[in-house]
């Protein structure tokens, strides 16, 4: 270790002569530090200086050893919890992070704050958020979320010096396998039908969700000059989408017609639904109207989101690989894709086991199997036994062709490759996008 002060020196470039600083200047290295770190000491008297640069040195070898803290956890320390959250929050604005997951950052954090009497920084600990969890009768996802919206203002502030240690970071999660209280699930063929035909205008809306996945905000901030009926495709753009990134999605026939026509109705400039997208009110009402039950049976929920549970599931069902119904959705974890957003009860499990052999088994259950493979040739699509009721049902209902239209976009031309390359995908999308 060394140090030592000093006044700075300057040449004058015209007269020549060499002048000394009226402050007195500081120069320190410790051990392991490759140059001298020099600051200015603000004092024209040298004993005050030396006195400065020394606790200078010796605070900052305590901070290395740990003894003290850095100033910058000294300061956060001394500020309230409250006023780090809102610094977070602007740090978070400033990202371009979705408003609506920030406010529910800050409103899950203020209650902890609350409840558990946090003022400062050291007011957290994992003993007094387990205890404050043990109270609750949320479900288990609320109380995880809970639990990383502390977590994330945690990390943050660890991240940017302001703590030495995440204290929740090792806490465990709830299990919440088996304790789902909110579960969406897919629109049958027949209540799609049937919802497409309560309204002409948002029928608009409610189809290209159900062909694209669209999420509501993307429908609302889509723009004509998004949509290429040409191609066809839809190119998102990265300030729109979910993710803040741009994608391309193929438009199947079925939507391009539609499309097609809206545009030559005079809807051609601007947002592709100028009066905007159904709100949840709205929705619901039209849920009602087409005779679909918001909760079923096994209290499985149907809102807005769910048209994209029903797309990504038809894709399944119409035997679209995970890869390109990975893509189609625009996830990067296909377990969001398969587990998540896939209604299970929906796909053709029966039709699966029913291509099984029978072994040369005996003729009472080779005719059992018989009647499996008639059910598989008519059209049944549900894992669990279909009723007479639903029989007939489907029997009057069209066959949904949609997916099958989204398959009908072969490959990928070099320029839409090119593309994905230049927004630093380092696996292209392995979708099908072909020009027309």
């Amino acid at each position: 270790m060394a140090y030592s002060v000093f006044k700075p020196k300057r040449k004058d470039a015209i007269t020549g002569k060499t002048t000394a600083g009226r402050n007195w200047h500081g120069q320190y290295r410790l051990d392991g530090d490759e140059r001298y770190t020099r600051l200015s000491l603000r004092t024209t008297d040298k004993r005050v200086a030396e006195k400065r640069l020394a606790e200078i040195v010796e605070r900052e070898e305590h901070t290395r050893a740990g003894i003290i803290a850095p100033a910058a956890q000294l300061e956060a320390a001394r500020t309230p919890l409250a006023d780090h959250l809102t610094a977070f929050i602007e740090y978070q604005a400033s990202r371009q992070i979705s408003r609506g997951y920030t406010r529910k950052i800050e409103q899950r954090v203020t209650r902890l704050i609350s409840d558990c009497s946090w003022d400062r920084v050291c007011d957290v600990s994992a003993a007094t958020f387990i205890a404050w969890r043990n109270t609750q009768t949320l479900a288990p996802k609320t109380l995880n979320d809970y639990q990383h919206a502390i977590s994330t203002l945690l990390t943050w502030l660890r991240d940017t010096g302001r703590i030495g240690i995440n204290p929740i970071e090792q806490v465990g999660r709830v299990d919440g396998r088996g304790k789902k209280t909110f579960q969406r699930r897919a629109l049958t063929d027949a209540e799609a039908v049937r919802l497409l035909a309560v309204h002409p205008e948002r029928r608009r809306v409610y189809l290209l969700a159900l062909h694209t996945g669209l999420r509501l905000s993307e429908l609302r901030d889509l723009r004509w000059a998004d949509v290429d009926l040409d191609a066809p495709l839809i190119r998102l753009r990265a300030e729109a989408t979910k993710a803040k990134r741009a994608d391309v999605l193929p438009i199947t026939p079925t939507a391009r017609v539609m499309l097609t026509d809206w545009r030559k109705a005079g809807i051609n400039s601007g947002r592709v639904f100028p009066n905007g997208v159904p709100g949840h009110h709205t929705f619901r009402a039209d849920l009602d109207a087409a005779s679909i039950r918001r909760f079923d049976d096994r209290g499985h929920t149907v809102d807005f989101h769910a048209l994209r549970v029903t797309f990504i599931t038809n894709l399944y069902r119409a035997g679209v690989p995970q890869r390109q119904a990975m893509a189609l959705a625009r996830h990067t974890d296909p377990r969001l894709t398969s587990h998540i957003y896939t209604d299970q009860d929906a796909l053709p499990l029966a039709d699966a086991v029913a291509k099984l052999p029978t072994y040369g088994s005996g003729s009472k259950d080779e005719h059992a199997h018989g009647r499996t493979q008639d059910l598989v040739s008519e059209g049944q699509t549900l894992s669990r036994p279909v009723t007479s009721g639903e029989q007939a049902e489907r029997s009057e209902t069209p066959k949904n062709e949609a997916i099958s239209d989204a398959i009908g976009c072969q490959e990928m031309t070099p320029e839409d490759i090119a593309n994905q390359w230049s927004r630093g995908e380092s696996n292209p999308r392995e979708i099908a996008v072909s020009a027309a």
